[in-house]
């Protein structure tokens, strides 16, 4: 227990007043003994009605875990026993670099019964959430002495966030026959032939088969069954360019985000899916599976990938992806970069994992890059960053031009649409046969 500000003041006011008494008359002594009696009685009493600790009791039920970029709940339940009134509480969390630090919360714990309150928290980070300690304070009704008492708390891990997949789920529920014994056949552009049927206005004329077509005298065309069980593999660039924060996230978490949506879909459509991690040094490679396991899998290796201050070795990194794939595979690798010359390395390991394998590159657009390009320049200062921005830009166009000329495929888009982008380049690729 600790005197506040008020009960100071409260002893500082009649200092004045005393004071000037005694100047004027000697006499007048005893007054500064009363008002410090005075003082010393209501202190007391405040001190006495201040609820003590053991008084209170406090349960404290942390979330099973906390989606990254999402906001959770610690949910709060405090009561005072034998008080007979209500007492206001502050309550404050201290939490680790994971979490937001909460805001001061104020709360009115009623004389009989119990309150029961919620504290928000949000995490920008992955990894695990410590809720250090949970401070309460309280003060006696007329507010001269308060308490604290501090209450432990616990961890929390923070996961990437699965809720866009569950929308999915929900969405594409009737999809669900693939899992059945019953053989689904999806038409497209695969390698497997299905059958010939009389190609009509509309379709592919690539598809068109002029033999078949001459010996019955009509245009008659092929139709092929899409391939599934292919290899599908996520290579995350963990360096310390991809710890920059975008949109409140950093942009690794991003692409994880955007990795377990086209997993879920990958592994709806029978494929296989694995996922790499490499920043300075090779990471984690878990090995393509297939079937709702798969999923987990996935979700539990983006859990577990750290971010990294570090310069990313891409001859390192996606060298040691090539020599791990056995079969052909649709490698998505999230990176980034910022000019043609940290990008050398980079655009020669993806050139050889492009010589046996199909590769989606995947990398963030600079939107505050664009902004400041094509913004009309108000004096010299800003002309001069709106040059230097147009030059940045247009390293990046060189960086994606060089890597699709050596056959590399590029997505570059923000962070909102991803997860969609993904998805369309991912059915282009599957309809087109490419893997």
């Amino acid at each position: 227990m600790k005197p506040t500000i008020r009960a100071v003041l409260l002893c500082a006011a009649g200092i004045p007043p005393v004071g000037a008494l005694i100047v004027m008359d000697a006499a007048y002594w005893p007054a500064s003994v009363f008002y410090m009696l005075f003082v010393i009685l209501i202190g007391g009493a405040d001190a006495v009605l201040c609820p003590s600790a053991r008084s209170l009791t406090v349960a404290m039920a942390p979330p099973g875990q906390l989606y990254v970029g999402r906001n959770g709940a610690l949910a709060m339940t405090l009561a005072f026993h034998r008080t007979g009134m209500a007492v206001p509480v502050d309550c404050l969390l201290d939490v680790n670099e994971v979490l937001r630090r909460p805001a001061l919360r104020r709360v009115t714990v009623p004389g009989e019964g119990e309150v029961q309150f919620d504290i928000p928290l949000h995490a920008d980070r992955r990894g695990m959430a410590e809720v250090e300690a949970l401070w309460l304070r309280w003060r006696g009704p007329l507010g001269l002495f308060q308490r604290s008492h501090a209450v432990e708390g616990g961890r929390i891990p923070v996961v990437p966030d699965v809720n866009l997949v569950r929308e999915m789920e929900i969405r594409f529920n009737a999809r669900d026959a693939m899992h059945g014994v019953k053989v689904q056949r999806q038409k497209g552009e695969g390698q497997e032939f299905n059958a010939l049927k009389e190609w009509r206005a509309g379709m592919d004329t690539r598809s068109i088969d002029w033999k078949q077509s001459a010996r019955h005298r009509a245009l008659i065309c092929k139709e092929y069954d899409v391939e599934r069980n292919h290899p599908v593999v996520f290579a995350f660039d963990t360096g310390h360019l991809m710890g920059e924060a975008v949109h409140g996230l950093t942009k690794l978490d991003h692409a994880i985000n955007a990795s377990l949506v086209l997993g879920w879909t990958c592994l709806q459509g029978g494929d296989r899916v694995g996922a790499y991690g490499f920043n300075a040094r090779m990471g984690a490679y878990a090995a393509p599976v297939s079937g709702r396991s798969g999923f987990s899998r996935l979700q539990g290796f983006g859990a577990e990938l750290a971010y990294s201050f570090d310069e990313t070795n891409f001859t390192l990194g996606l060298g040691g992806l090539l020599g791990r794939l056995d079969r052909r595979s649709l490698v998505i690798v999230f990176s980034d970069f910022v000019d043609t010359v940290t990008a050398d390395l980079m655009i020669d390991g993806l050139r050889r994992l492009a010589g046996r394998h199909v590769v989606l590159f995947v990398t963030f657009r600079n939107v505050e890059l664009e902004d400041v390009a094509e913004r009309m320049p108000a004096g010299p200062k800003n002309l001069a960053q709106s040059v230097i921005a147009a030059d940045l830009m247009q390293e990046r166009r060189i960086v994606t031009r060089s890597l699709e000329q050596m056959g590399v495929l590029c997505l570059e888009t923000v962070p909102g649409e991803m997860s969609a982008s993904l998805i369309n380049r991912y059915t282009d690729i599957k309809r087109q046969g490419l893997i």
